[in-house]
This record gives C-alpha cells, sequence and structure tokens, in this order.
C-alpha cells in the first residue's frame, strides 16, 4: 500500500490484501476467496498497471458492485 499510495508506483499487486483477493473474486465470478498466488497470476494480465487495477478492485469492493452484473 505504501509503494501504490505513496511512492505511487504503477506496477504494484498486493496479492495478500484481503480487500484484492475479495475484488479478484468479485470480478472474476469465483465462489470462493482466491488464493495470493492466484490473485498473482490474475494480475500478470494487467501489467504495468496492477496499481491502478488494485484501486478499482478495492472501489469495487467497497461499493460492492459486481463487474460481471447485467447492467
Amino acid at each position: 500500500m505504501f509503494l501504490i499510495f505513496n511512492l505511487q508506483r504503477l506496477d504494484v499487486v498486493p496479492s495478500a490484501d484481503l480487500g484484492m483477493r475479495r475484488g479478484v473474486q468479485l470480478a472474476y465470478g469465483l465462489k470462493s476467496l482466491p488464493t495470493p498466488e492466484l490473485v498473482y497470476k490474475t494480475a500478470l494480465r494487467w501489467q504495468p498497471y496492477r496499481s491502478i487495477a488494485s484501486i478499482y478492485l478495492w472501489n469495487a469492493v467497497k461499493l460492492k458492485i459486481s463487474l460481471d452484473a447485467p447492467r
């Protein structure tokens, strides 16, 4: 979190963070909470902007938004 918010690094993924894990679960419609390893592997596709994706996922969890929900 320090790297993302204070040092403003663009390519950091906090894979063990509970909010991040719940965000990945929500975004990908997983039934169970993903492991930090699965979050890390999933986030490889988001390079070089993994920090930005992390912020979006945290906000989705905070707002309880399902990214797969029909609109």
